[in-house]
């Protein structure tokens, strides 16, 4: 509490020390007038202060003059009341005077200025050198944290009454108490009573300079905080040079009046005054931004979640959650998986009694992490980690950076486990629940909230790291399955295979699964890593695995299945958090009595596929147990296991990603071996060439969907993968086509094999990635007729005694793990990890100039969060902002995103004729009829409509083609359309789909003569019944 009464003389109150900071508490009697001396109880320190007996404002000693002055300007009123009446209180009992730190989003410490570094790039950081003292306070505002202040359940209590606020019914600062920060509060309160009354008030403060002045009512009028705002939104993102120029300007146009602009506020006109009243002043507009919550934790810049919450609810954000505060429920989207809906009963069953269930707000999160590189020079040190959290986005705003925050960032270096165990100790806070003030229009009004983690995302070097698993070697090929592999024994034997094919094919058929069934195979596991087979049985325990365990201190932990002592086989685990927290525990136990050696214990723990981290974490412990030194379990057992035992998390929350799992790992992989391949028969250049005559036309329409680079694969993105991946059966199918190999070689006696797994890799990753539901039973056929063909193919290639490209890296065998992730969580696109990699570009600009010391990065976090602040103002003041404008300039481009409008019909036709290739786009309803857009006017659009019929499958058994002609133009055909009707998300409520013609040829002569193949934005192709559907396994290449 702010004060404390003791008597009817002295009251004890609490103030922050100019010179060590240090919050202490002191006595202050009820009769002293104006101000008075305090002493600061730290004995390191003792300085003397001068604080306000008014409010919470604190001088040093060497400031009287500024107090006197600030008392006799700031309380007037006040003083004039108590000349009146003597015995009037001059305390604030509703004032908590505890000030806070950086961590606490104090506006002081966390001041930031201009700096110049190269245009478009500011770095936001204040500079004494730069302000004079007569510009600004001279001591730290006392801001309050009034966290404690309100009783939870009252606030439940007076919500569920009668509590409902709307614009008029004004509230006051104490309404805000669940967010951190004076100034947060007051923004926020201001934005609630008064239209853009955030930004007003902010005006205020800035205008008369005393950021002191947290009146509610003090607000400068909507077109003068709107002028200010525009003003500081022009200089802030500019360099120096070019804000020279803009206030030049304004002063220029000016001086051509005669009179004074109508406006009740000051305009800058120079760079001292736009400093003190726009950017670098501490009751500048910049300064005065709110700003979520921020602290360091072992050198990272960190954000606190729950603080973010609170700013995401009171900027009135849209969300897709579970549950809304008004009892509706969603299953859109994610929202409608396994994982969303068990998430949701859990919220559900876990919330307090006292709180009415239909009128809470039931939210999802997500986690993504990983690591770039801000320069390309000094790798190693310029390497930066960061933890990304999407908050339950609304359909089609899955990349919005309103949905999509930057929680942390350090040096790659550091050790990120406080940094998890921070945010994971949040978790359990926020889903106990929690109060929020939702500031969206028709609700602004508190809601009661609750949100829990429903996944982490991260590629496979970071997930492993995360969940102290080895990468790769003997037992770390998979996540979450200790388990060596056999590249002779784990593969569909050549029994098996044919049926494997046969069951993928029935599932074409539209037959499914029922009557097919593959008996356990004595001669293969059949890609079952976890089969009853007798083939399992390969891997025999080597000398170092522990053969026995003390008896006379029994083991108080019980081994996993498959890893007690005496073991014979090593045979696949599939790992828990409990399976690898009693693992470890065991081998402690083991090694501290003496029954295994050093040796003993690392193997055993590798063969859990327990990393060398955790492995030396528990010889150590293991070693001071022995000096008889204290232990502690947290000293060897990750706290993240731990942790997520007691939150009920599963290892399986921890996904595997498209972007990296198929395109930087899969398709990057055929692509490396096809070159690989056609460079040992001099066949590479042609291909190059040729595939590249593709390639270039197809980048060049910019499309979204199929982000395209030339070979050779160059700094290849994961987009540039998919988009390749898309291509890739009709690239490689017309190649093969033109230009046959010899015969004789080693390659056309093994070309059916390459075929069969570049068209098994291509309808592989359509199933995965298309957002239809696909049946987990026909994910995993696909996987395996994918997995056995790469097999069989290094089979007919390769000599015997060379290992498998498949065994050699750990992409292939964690397949294995997407359909029971699929079934659960839903298609990879509802969790594409390119998604959270966007968030990293705006992120890495601001980075680049960030020094390596936790100051440096907090500023820089606190950056990232005041410019997203001055975007969501200027969208709620209406002002354009870059992106807007941009998006403006777009409307009458030719480039959509999701198809190339062309120039005119010529452009068309000569295209079609040539045989070149064209973007298009169908609609459902229409079948059989494409269409080729082209410019009619800046934000119009015609088409030209062609039709094909039933399509034919070509000899190489890749490409399935059909002969297109062109639909006689009538009068409909002068109809226009908006361009906008082609922007992506448009298109998604217009049920219109996007494609590529791609020309089909037989060989090099001969004419195109209307034959294309078509491939489509949600991996659909042209097949033989004339419908545009996922891709089939081809009777000429699949017939087993």
């Amino acid at each position: 509490k702010s004060t404390l009464r003791i008597g009817d003389s002295y009251i004890i109150m609490y103030s922050t020390c100019t010179s060590c900071q240090l919050q202490f508490a002191h006595e202050v009697s009820t009769t002293v007038d104006g101000y008075y001396g305090i002493f600061c109880t730290n004995a390191n320190c003792g300085r003397m202060s001068w604080r306000c007996s008014s409010c919470a404002y604190v001088l040093p000693q060497s400031r009287r003059a500024r107090m006197i002055q600030h008392h006799q300007s700031v309380h007037y009123n006040e003083i004039a009341a108590q000349s009146d009446d003597n015995n009037s209180e001059t305390v604030d009992d509703n004032f908590d005077p505890l000030l806070e730190d950086i961590t606490t989003a104090d506006d002081d410490h966390a001041s930031t200025g201009i700096m110049e570094e190269r245009p478009s790039i500011v770095n936001l950081m204040y500079s004494n050198n730069t302000i004079t003292a007569d510009d600004e306070l001279d001591a730290a505002v006392a801001e309050a944290d009034d966290r404690d202040t309100d009783d939870l359940e009252s606030l439940i209590t007076d919500h569920f009454q009668d509590e409902e606020y709307s614009r008029g019914n004004s509230t006051s600062q104490t309404d805000f108490n669940m967010m951190e920060g004076e100034h947060n509060r007051i923004f926020f309160s201001q934005q609630h009573n008064a239209e853009h009354g955030g930004i007003r008030g902010v005006a205020h403060r800035a205008a008369i300079h005393d950021r002191c002045c947290l009146d509610i009512n003090d607000m400068v009028d909507e077109q003068d905080g709107k002028l200010l705002f525009e003003i500081t939104d022009n200089l802030v993102n500019k360099p120096v040079a070019e804000q020279k120029k803009f206030l030049s300007c304004i002063k220029t146009i000016m001086s051509r009046y005669d009179s004074e602009p109508n406006t009740n506020v000051t305009i800058p006109t120079d760079m001292k005054a736009a400093d003190r009243l726009c950017l670098k002043g501490k009751s500048s507009i910049f300064n005065l931004l709110p700003f979520p919550p921020t602290k360091v934790i072992g050198g990272h810049a960190c954000l606190e979640l729950d603080g973010l919450l609170d700013h995401c609810f009171a900027w009135g954000l849209e969300f897709l959650p579970f549950q809304d505060h008004d009892g509706k429920t969603y299953t859109d989207g994610f929202n409608g998986t396994k994982a969303g809906q068990r998430l949701y009963e859990q919220m559900k069953n876990n919330l307090s009694g006292d709180i009415p269930v239909e009128q809470t707000f039931f939210g999802h999160l997500m986690f993504w992490s990983d690591s770039f590189l801000r320069f390309f020079s000094r790798q190693r040190d310029n390497s930066i980690w960061m933890l990304i959290v999407r908050i339950c986005p609304p359909m089609g705003m899955s990349t919005s950076e309103s949905h999509t925050y930057c929680l942390a960032f350090g040096s790659k270096s550091l050790d990120h486990e406080p940094v998890i165990k921070y945010y994971l100790d949040q978790l359990t806070e926020l889903r106990k629940g929690k109060m929020r003030y939702y500031g969206r229009k028709g609700v602004m009004r508190k809601i009661y909230t609750v949100f829990d983690l429903v996944l982490y995302a991260a590629d496979m070097p970071e997930r492993k790291e995360l969940l102290r698993q080895l990468l790769l070697g003997n037992f770390g090929k998979r996540t979450n399955v200790a388990g060596m592999l056999d590249q002779q024994k784990l593969p569909s034997c050549y029994r098996c295979f044919p049926d494997m094919v046969r069951i993928a094919r029935r599932f074409d058929d539209s037959v499914g699964i029922e009557g097919s069934t593959i008996a356990i195979c004595s001669h293969c596991c059949n890609w079952d890593q976890f089969s009853d087979s007798n083939a399992r049985q390969i891997h025999v325990c080597p000398p170092s695995y522990p053969t026995s365990c003390s008896m006379v201190h029994p083991n108080p932990n019980i081994f996993p299945t498959g890893r007690t002592v005496g073991e014979t086989h090593l045979v696949a685990v599939m790992l828990s958090f409990k399976k690898l927290s009693t693992a470890v525990k065991a081998a402690y136990h083991e090694f501290t009595v003496g029954a295994w050696n050093k040796k003993q214990t690392r193997y055993w723990l590798s063969s859990m596929a327990i990393d060398g981290v955790t492995q030396e974490r528990v010889i150590a412990a293991g070693d001071r147990k022995k000096k008889d030194e204290e232990v502690l379990e947290s000293d060897y057992v990750p706290h993240l296991w731990t942790k997520a035992i007691d939150l009920g998390y599963e290892a399986s929350m921890f996904v595997e990603l498209g972007m990296h799992l198929l395109g930087h790992g899969i398709v990057s992989s055929i692509i490396d071996l096809t070159e690989q391949v056609l460079k040992e028969h001099d066949q590479w250049a042609a291909y190059k060439r040729f595939a590249n005559q593709y390639l270039t036309q197809i980048a060049s329409f910019r499309l979204d969907w199929c982000h395209v680079k030339e070979l050779p694969k160059t700094n290849w993105l994961g987009e540039d993968c998919f988009g390749y991946a898309r291509l890739q059966t009709h690239l490689y199918g017309q190649f093969f086509l033109r230009h046959p190999f010899a015969v004789g070689s080693n390659i056309s006696a093994c070309l059916l094999e390459l075929k069969r797994m570049i068209s098994s890799c291509d309808i592989m990753i359509s199933l995965l990635m298309t957002k239809k539901h696909i049946p987990k039973v026909q994910l995993d056929v696909a996987i395996k007729v994918f997995l056995s063909c790469c097999h069989e193919f290094c089979k007919e290639y390769y000599t015997e005694g060379i290992t498998d490209f498949w065994m050699t890296k750990g992409n292939f065998i964690s397949l294995l793990n997407l359909p029971e992730q699929i079934d659960f969580f839903g298609g990879l696109a509802l969790y594409y990890d390119g998604v959270f990699e966007r968030s990293i570009q705006s992120v890495k600009k601001i980075l680049q100039s960030a020094r390596k010391n936790e100051n440096s990065l907090l500023k820089k976090m606190i950056l990232i969060h005041k410019y997203l602040a001055m975007k969501r103002i200027g969208e709620d003041l209406g002002v354009a902002t870059d992106d807007e404008n941009e998006k403006e300039e777009e409307v009458g481009n030719r480039y959509q995103g999701g198809v190339r409008i062309f120039k005119d019909v010529e452009q068309i036709e000569q295209r079609f004729v040539s045989g070149k290739c064209l973007s298009c786009f169908y609609v459902p309803s229409l079948p059989n009829q494409i269409n080729i857009p082209y410019s009619a006017g800046r934000d119009k659009y015609r088409v030209v409509a062609y039709k094909f019929s039933n399509a034919m499958v070509s000899a190489d058994g890749c490409s399935r083609y059909a002969t297109f002609e062109r639909i006689q133009p009538t009068s409909a055909s002068d109809t226009t359309f908006s361009k906008s009707t082609l922007d992506m998300r448009n298109a998604i409520k217009n049920d219109i789909k996007f494609g590529l013609m791609l020309p089909y040829k037989e060989s090099d002569n001969e004419a195109v003569q209307g034959r294309y193949a078509l491939r489509t934005h949600e991996w659909l192709n042209l097949l033989e019944d004339g419908t545009v559907n996922l891709p089939k396994y081809s009777s000429y290449i699949f017939n087993v």
